[in-house]
């Protein structure tokens, strides 16, 4: 059975502590998301050294940099 909810001094409905606690948490998590930039992950040189470094081929040309690996036939 849910409680009801007294009136306050207005005449207004209170809201529970929970409520409001999750509308903050809710919009602070928003607001955190939302502000934070990406920074890239890496620069095109180090993403080129460590494709050839574990044996790939790397393509310029394909999204601004790709690194390729030929698979091994079963």
């Amino acid at each position: 059975m849910v409680p009801p909810r007294w009136p306050d001094e207005q005449g207004r409905p209170r809201r529970s502590r929970v409520t409001v606690r999750g509308l903050l948490l809710g919009g602070l998590l928003l607001a955190g998301c939302t502000t934070t930039p990406s920074p890239p992950a890496d620069a095109a040189e180090a993403l080129q050294a460590r494709c050839v470094r574990t044996g790939g081929w790397w393509r310029p040309n394909v999204l601004d940099g790709f690194c390729e690996y030929q698979l091994p036939m079963p």
